[in-house]
């Protein structure tokens, strides 16, 4: 089995555990309001929870420069499934009980322990990634094993609330993020000796490196104007749940159709759109975000929700692909691939967050339909961008 491989099989597997936590993607917000919590403060949890997500340059600057038992990713990768198993058993344990400042230090913990996973994971695949095909072809592989995670375990979750109720269903979730430890073994990284430099220079050379090079803020660009529309995914889920009717069991349902629907995605983008010039898949992928963004409108039953669902998955996974791919064949340019590409996926995680909140509070002030109307015409601000962005043709 080729190192190619190797890497090809731990990144399914740290993916496909990434997309089972998919199974409390129903208990945590139900148990949270019951509990007796806003949307707002559940978006604000979301916003805390992700903070270890926007200081992912720090987590890069630390894996490209310190070694860790001679390792640059594999044992940072083992720190990380442990700690993030800590947040998520922390949960089970007090948080029926506990009140905001506890879920939002859990919450900290658990994503703090998986980014120290996905900095390092990302490391090994951005390193692999040396021409368009393969950086396609890996961020495919990667988000299509996400999307199996989350089939396996999304109607799981919706059964398992009304079965076990939703903090059991959240004990189960713990286990998960040990998962990736299994395979570890089968990545032969090389022991490395390098001498540790100061943490602010160790993240300096990077940033120095993001800013001088011209391509990677346009893509910086096109991600932040791309993602900062209004997201109204907390207001539309307790919808589905209250006007619509749709109980547990079936939001799971929902969810494990969208992942499959995603594998069928990644298989026709590597079938048939893995070899296209990727900046004309980006200018389709714009459109194909409005038409997704703008779908909800038209579902008011379980079959509409059930074929927009399936719709939305395929085409937003072929639409996503293209992006990333972009970003990684730029970062895989620098010497800082790790530390650039943790750049680019902090500020698609914290633009993603303000979006979050932002919905969230217009949801309060002006309702649900003119929400997904504003975040509709917004998601085309992003398309004047496309044109400068630049990639090498192999």
């Amino acid at each position: 089995m080729t190192s190619k491989n190797k890497v090809s099989i731990f990144a399914v597997v740290m993916y496909v555990t990434q997309g089972v936590t998919a199974l409390s993607g129903i208990a945590i917000p139900l148990l949270l309001r019951k509990i007796g919590f806003t949307i707002t403060q559940i978006a604000t949890l979301g916003m805390i929870a992700s903070i270890p997500w926007f200081l992912k340059i720090l987590w890069g600057a630390i894996s490209d420069n310190y070694t860790l038992f001679g390792n640059r990713r594999k044992s940072y990768i083992s720190m990380g499934c442990i700690l993030s198993s800590l947040g998520w058993v922390l949960r089970f344990l007090f948080g029926a009980s506990s009140g905001f400042i506890f879920w939002a230090i859990s919450g900290f913990i658990a994503a703090l322990g998986w980014c120290f996973v996905d900095i390092a994971g990302d490391g090994l695949i951005v390193e692999a990634s040396i021409t368009n095909e393969n950086s396609s072809k890996y961020q495919n592989l990667c988000w299509g094993a996400r999307a199996l995670g989350s089939a396996i375990t999304a109607l799981a979750g919706g059964i398992l609330c009304k079965l076990i109720g939703y903090v059991n269903t959240i004990g189960i979730v713990s286990i998960f993020p040990l998962i990736p430890l299994g395979v570890l073994w089968l990545v032969k990284e090389k022991k490395v000796i390098k001498k540790s430099i100061n943490i602010c220079k160790a993240i300096v050379g990077p940033i120095k490196v993001y800013i001088k090079n011209k391509q990677l803020l346009i893509i910086s660009l096109f991600i932040f104007l791309g993602m900062l529309s209004p997201s109204y995914g907390l207001p539309w889920f307790f919808r589905m749940k209250d006007l619509l009717g749709f109980d547990e069991a079936f939001l799971g349902l929902l969810g494990s159709i969208g992942s499959l629907s995603i594998i069928l995605g990644a298989i026709i983008y590597h079938k048939w759109l893995r070899s296209v010039n990727l900046v004309k898949l980006l200018k389709i992928s714009v459109f194909i975000w409005v038409f997704n963004t703008a779908s909800v409108l038209f579902i008011y039953n379980k079959p509409t929700a059930i074929v927009f669902e399936v719709i939305n998955a395929i085409i937003g996974h072929i639409a996503f692909v293209p992006l990333l791919a972009i970003a990684a064949r730029i970062c895989q340019k620098t010497t800082y691939e790790a530390s650039t590409f943790a750049m680019i996926c902090s500020l698609k995680n914290l633009t993603a967050s303000m979006a979050g909140i932002i919905g969230a509070k217009l949801f309060v002030y002006i309702g649900f339909y003119p929400l997904v109307i504003i975040s509709t015409i917004t998601t085309l601000i992003c398309y004047p961008v496309i044109k400068y962005i630049k990639i090498e043709e192999k």
